[in-house]
């Protein structure tokens, strides 16, 4: 697990707990004391699916993924499908045996997010979006 990964998770109990802490605490006749008590259960909520949320997407590909074009080939990913924003960053890896090694591709995104990458010729590997 990450240092991140338990970083959100330490700090999503700290904010349970204080949750818990404030119920018998809160008064409810006081209405900002009521929107402190929702606000921090939001913010509970938001933290917690935070930590579920994916900061890299991996799409392994092999030699028939990639399509022909005038320049090469090319492999697409919509901005949709690794959920990562406009402007991702991307790291390309060829598979050689049972080992990946960074390669230098081209790669690119439009304003929407969609990744392009290009090569000269056809390999598998893997892509690392983040």
């Amino acid at each position: 697990m990450s240092t991140k990964k338990i970083i959100q998770i330490i700090a999503v109990t700290f904010l349970i707990i204080a949750v818990i802490l404030l119920v018998p605490n809160t008064n409810w006749q006081k209405s900002s004391s009521v929107l402190g008590f929702i606000s921090l259960v939001c913010g509970t909520l938001g933290s917690i699916i935070s930590i579920f949320v994916p900061t890299t997407y991996t799409y392994n590909f092999k030699e028939d993924n990639w399509a022909n074009d005038s320049n090469g080939f090319t492999l697409y990913i919509k901005a949709k499908k690794h959920g990562l924003g406009n402007s991702p960053q991307v790291q390309t890896f060829l598979k050689d045996g049972l080992m990946y090694q960074e390669v230098g591709v081209s790669s690119n995104h439009d304003e929407k997010g969609n990744v392009t990458i290009g090569a000269n010729s056809l390999f598998s590997g893997k892509v690392v979006i983040s």
